[in-house]
């Protein structure tokens, strides 16, 4: 997600997040970065992205926001499951990525850091799913 403004917003979807998730987790996802768009998390995930250091006080002051974007996406697909089973695909399979670095690891759903480098402030996809799972 990327954009000042919720009119100026873009998604971006990688290739191998639309081959890896199946129509059911893909609303999930999507219903995610929809949610962070609404939640207002627009603003300071463009300016952290766009000033190189400027992100860690801020994504680790961010404990909690996994699970809240998590709970409004459900409040738009209503279905629980889908967003728990597309957080647990790319918990196994990995969504390391070599672009970018911790600064800019909120732009996307799950963290790209390998499980034991995982920015501050953000939950382990298996831990969301579960709490998904709890609703």
């Amino acid at each position: 997600v990327w954009g000042r403004r919720p009119q100026d917003a873009v998604v971006a979807v990688t290739a191998g997040l639309l081959d890896a998730l199946p129509r059911i987790e893909l609303e999930g996802a999507l219903a995610a970065a929809l949610a962070a768009i609404r939640e207002g998390e627009l603003g300071p995930a463009t300016i952290v992205a766009s000033v190189p250091g400027a992100g860690r006080r801020l994504v680790a002051s961010a404990a909690g926001r996994d699970e809240a974007t998590d709970a409004a996406a459900v409040g738009l697909t209503r279905f629980p499951p889908g967003l728990a089973a597309a957080l647990e695909t790319m918990g196994g399979r990995g969504t390391s990525v070599t672009a970018g670095g911790p600064d800019r690891a909120h732009l996307w759903l799950v963290d790209p850091a390998p499980a034991g480098a995982r920015s501050p402030g953000r939950s382990a996809p298996h831990d969301r799913a579960e709490a998904l799972r709890e609703l």
